[in-house]
């Protein structure tokens, strides 16, 4: 827990053009979240640096090797949010 790492991403803009953000994730803490497919023990982690302000949240599931569930918020107060429905992890 405490864990930040950043991480510049690409994003495409208006006419083609390639802009960059810079994006902070920072480990908040390891929780259980319920899916449709079922509990996932997670991190949750949050990530910074959207365009807008917007602030999301990943459960990332080791079990499930992926992010089971994300939410997004905005400063205007919209969220957004998906949840895993359904998984297949091969060896």
């Amino acid at each position: 827990m405490g864990k930040s790492w950043p991480q510049r991403v690409q994003q495409p803009g208006p006419k083609n053009k390639v802009r960059y953000l810079d994006i902070e994730y920072k480990v908040l803490s390891w929780e259980k979240v319920q899916t449709p497919k079922g509990e996932f023990e997670a991190f949750k982690i949050e990530v910074q640096g959207w365009p807008g302000g917007q602030v999301r949240t990943a459960y990332y599931a080791p079990k499930a090797k992926g992010i089971v569930s994300l939410e997004t918020k905005t400063p205007s107060g919209v969220s957004l949010s998906a949840t895993l429905l359904d998984f297949h992890v091969s060896e």
